[in-house]
């Protein structure tokens, strides 16, 4: 039902055909003065208004109606011949000017067409929105992924996280609030001062019922929650006046809550934040969960003896998390293998002392080319692994057409007094163009370095 508001003194050709309109659907009001159409407005959501343009000077001198017609289509109803009385429109988008005689066919015809106008600038006007919203979150997404790759210390990445899902939301402060106790044994989580542990209460609170149900969630006023406890939910030394907290998932376990504290004065949290909260949140896992690695790596041997590159252990944990880092933000990571042609030859002229040192140059070579956040493991003998985080499949072919040809161009073992030239053969395969699990990475990865590896030598071969 379409609501038309008539804005005249009660002569317009509209009434002739009211009932006809009133058949049709239509909800038709009718206001002879300015000021009694302005409370309507005020109080209704209309779809149209049809106006006299005789009222023309009372509403130049109104600053309420524009205001709040600015989004609400107009017919007015207009003697063609009085130009001057027309200009009111001619600035008004919404505004159409129509003889005052017109018909119930052509007042049909014009409906029709303003609704569809409407209802094109409505869905432009979301698309715009959620395109402005889309940008805000790959922003965030493209800053955080950067502080995440930018250190490895702990408390600094959780810091720089936090900090920057504070300037994106325009909250005032934050808070982690852990509670699982394996987690609070990492040191420099105990030496965090916005990282707490939570603390049991009879009458629980907001972060417990986050932590119970594994949800996020805004509460614009904690004052009017009745899930508030001041004694648990008490994270900051400003009062406490808004908050959106995310839980913190670990193994699709909930191991704790990420808050956002206090919007700026004048603004609530919305959706928008909450997204970005989320994506922080999952960052702050990832970097716990890393330390948390960490920690137990320490336990165990991470590198491989002889080139002091990550061993093959390390190399299947740092793939599980570039594949849970893609599959939540869509993403993209490579691997490539490469294995020495004909390097039991080296061993064999040169015996297997040489063939060691010669392999620890290679080791040294190759991480020298690549990037600091690329991961270098050897995989076996004399075949490496090389992980590519946000690298698609055309740029980590290049990157290892890079690394073929300086191997390719060095001579190793020179400094002995022995020149010993190589070539590797390479295969190369993406997430998830290639394959969207690990096991199948890796064989693909290793199946195209191998059929180099018996075609050619000394060459790069994508996956297929």
């Amino acid at each position: 039902m379409h609501k038309v508001l008539l804005i005249d003194r009660g002569d317009s050709s509209i009434h002739k055909f009211k009932k006809s309109l009133t058949n049709k659907g239509y909800l038709l009001t009718n206001e002879q003065s300015l000021k009694r159409a302005i409370t309507h407005i005020k109080k209704s959501e209309l779809d149209l208004i049809v106006i006299d343009n005789e009222l023309a000077p009372d509403i130049s001198k109104s600053k309420v109606f524009p205001r709040l017609t600015v989004n609400i289509p107009k017919l007015v109803l207009t003697n063609h011949t009085n130009i001057k009385d027309s200009r009111l429109w001619l600035h008004d988008r919404s505004a159409y000017p129509v003889d005052k005689r017109i018909s119930l066919k052509e007042f049909n015809a014009w409906i029709l067409k303003i609704m569809k106008s409407k209802t094109i600038e409505d869905n432009n006007e979301l698309l715009q929105s959620e395109l402005n919203t889309k940008k805000k979150e790959l922003n965030f997404f493209d800053d955080i992924t950067k502080l995440f790759n930018s250190t490895s210390d702990l408390e600094k990445s959780l810091d720089s996280i936090m900090e920057k899902a504070v300037e994106m939301t325009g909250a005032r402060s934050w808070a982690i609030i852990l509670n699982d106790a394996a987690l609070l044994e990492i040191k420099q989580l105990r030496a965090s001062k916005k990282v707490y542990q939570y603390k049991y209460d009879k009458r629980a609170g907001i972060e417990d019922w986050v932590m119970k149900k594994g949800e996020p969630l805004i509460v614009p006023n904690v004052s009017e929650d009745k899930r508030y406890n001041k004694k648990v939910d008490k994270h900051s030394k400003l009062k406490l006046t808004s908050l959106i907290c995310s839980p913190l998932m670990m193994n699709n376990q909930v191991v704790g809550v990420a808050e956002l504290i206090n919007k700026k004065p004048g603004s609530v949290f919305t959706d928008i934040d909450m997204n970005i909260l989320m994506s922080a949140s999952h960052y702050v896992s990832m970097t716990i969960k890393r330390a948390l690695l960490y920690c137990k790596i320490e336990e165990i041997s991470i590198t491989d003896d002889l080139t002091n590159l990550y061993n093959v252990r390390y190399l299947h944990q740092a793939i599980d998390i570039e594949l849970e880092k893609s599959r939540r933000y869509r993403s993209f990571f490579s691997l490539i293998f490469t294995d020495i042609d004909s390097f039991k030859k080296v061993n064999d002229r040169y015996g297997h002392l040489v063939g060691s040192r010669v392999l620890i140059q290679l080791a040294h070579l190759l991480q020298e080319c690549l990037r600091k956040v690329d991961v270098v493991a050897r995989y076996g003998g004399d075949e490496f692994v090389v992980i590519l985080p946000q690298t698609p499949r055309k740029a980590s072919f290049m990157v290892a057409e890079r690394l073929r040809k300086t191997i390719e161009k060095t001579v190793f073992y020179q400094e002995e007094g022995i020149a010993i030239r190589l070539t590797a053969s390479f295969g190369v395969a993406t997430y998830p163009e290639d394959a969207t699990n690990k096991d199948d990475l890796i064989r693909l990865a290793d199946s195209a370095m191998y059929r180099g590896k018996f075609l050619t030598k000394n060459a790069v071969f994508a996956a297929n």
